[in-house]
């Protein structure tokens, strides 16, 4: 008998926490897992690609009547982490057994609804450090688990790469939001024109007050805005396009799924600290002078992108070095596995055991 799993998360869009269930979907082994999605606010471009791989998808459905009708063994929730009223308590009134949340951010969820979590997966260390922070207890059963996100190596690989450098290209994608931007991507563009007279700077997700930043500074030449997509191949297309991916974001990253994928593109990767209780994963994934550099100040900042740029040999090893990373732990394959792992193990203990020992008298 096949363990029934539904996959929610509040919208399908176009973000990294819609794009990691649309991966883990692609890879539960279908023999053993009868998978289903829903949005359960709203939906977006990847329910559809989610249909191609045979999977029924609900947008906005009632979650109770829906889980009274799936009966799914495992609700897995992807989610910010704090109080998100409704999907959880609906799912256990309705009589789902196991509920299995990734903790996208490190937050604590002072309802009930988190006595009703099974297992939390956190997206990175720096993640289960901030919860282990806020509840202030030991992380030692297996409640509590780091399972990064998956990043898909079969689309990256399938994709003919050029591998040329020394084209003074750098990159970045991010949401159109102002907070998903650093100042220091920008500021830093001055000072690598003195060395890389010839820079071009391409973009995905400039918002209207990074423009007129831009603007504001005189640098707008260097600049290519191009439009969000889903589309991987158009994305491969853009990581193919550049040397050197320059990440920054006021509010920092949990995991940085675009860092990741610079990185299974043999792409080295610039960013910077974020300190002040801010969000810090990014130097989790970028290990300084391996696979990149971890900056502080504009000026630093500059300095790795001029040195990277100057440096093809450099700028391959480094990326080679990422790719490297990415397959020891980040392969979506891998990463599915172990969540398999995870439902089989709490689907044995919660289910088949309560089966075998009969009802109780």
């Amino acid at each position: 008998m096949k363990i029934k799993v539904l996959e929610t998360a509040h919208a399908l869009g176009m973000g990294g926490t819609e794009k990691v269930l649309q991966i883990l979907v692609k890879y539960l082994a279908k023999s053993r897992f009868e998978v289903y999605v829903c949005g359960t606010g709203e939906g977006g471009p990847r329910a559809d690609m989610i249909r191609e791989y045979g999977v029924e998808v609900f947008v906005k459905p009632d979650v109770l009547e829906l889980c009274r009708r799936l009966k799914p063994d495992i609700l897995h929730v992807h989610r910010a982490g704090w109080t998100e009223p409704g999907v959880i308590e609906k799912a256990k009134e309705a009589g789902v057994p196991i509920v299995v949340e990734t903790n996208v951010f490190g937050r604590v969820d002072t309802s009930p609804a988190e006595q009703a979590i099974d297992c939390h997966l956190f997206v990175s260390y720096f993640c289960a450090s901030r919860y282990h922070g806020w509840v202030g207890h030991p992380l030692t059963s297996d409640k509590y688990k780091v399972l990064y996100n998956p990043i898909d190596l079969d689309e990256f690989d399938a994709y003919p790469f050029s591998g040329d450098r020394g084209r003074s290209r750098v990159g970045r994608i991010s949401r159109a939001e102002n907070l998903k931007w650093d100042p220091i991507c920008i500021d830093m563009v001055p000072f690598v024109l003195q060395y890389v007279p010839d820079l071009s700077y391409h973009v995905i997700g400039a918002t209207d007050d990074v423009r007129v930043r831009i603007r504001s500074l005189g640098i707008e030449n260097c600049f290519k805005f191009m439009d969000m997509t889903a589309d991987d191949k158009k994305l491969m297309e853009f990581y193919d396009s550049i040397d050197v991916y320059v990440h920054g974001t006021q509010v920092g990253e949990t995991f940085g799924c675009t860092i990741a994928e610079a990185m299974a593109s043999r792409i080295p990767v610039v960013t910077h600290n974020c300190f002040e209780g801010r969000d810090n994963a990014q130097i989790e994934l970028v290990d300084h002078g391996v696979t990149g550099f971890v900056v502080d100040t504009t000026e630093d900042y500059a300095r790795a992108v001029i040195t990277l740029l100057q440096d093809p040999d450099l700028c391959r090893s480094m990326g080679e070095a990422g790719r490297e990373k990415v397959a020891r732990n980040y392969e979506a394959k891998k990463i599915t596995r172990a969540l398999e792992e995870i439902f089989e193990t709490f689907y044995e203990r919660k289910v088949r055991a309560t089966h075998r020992r009969g009802p109780s008298n």
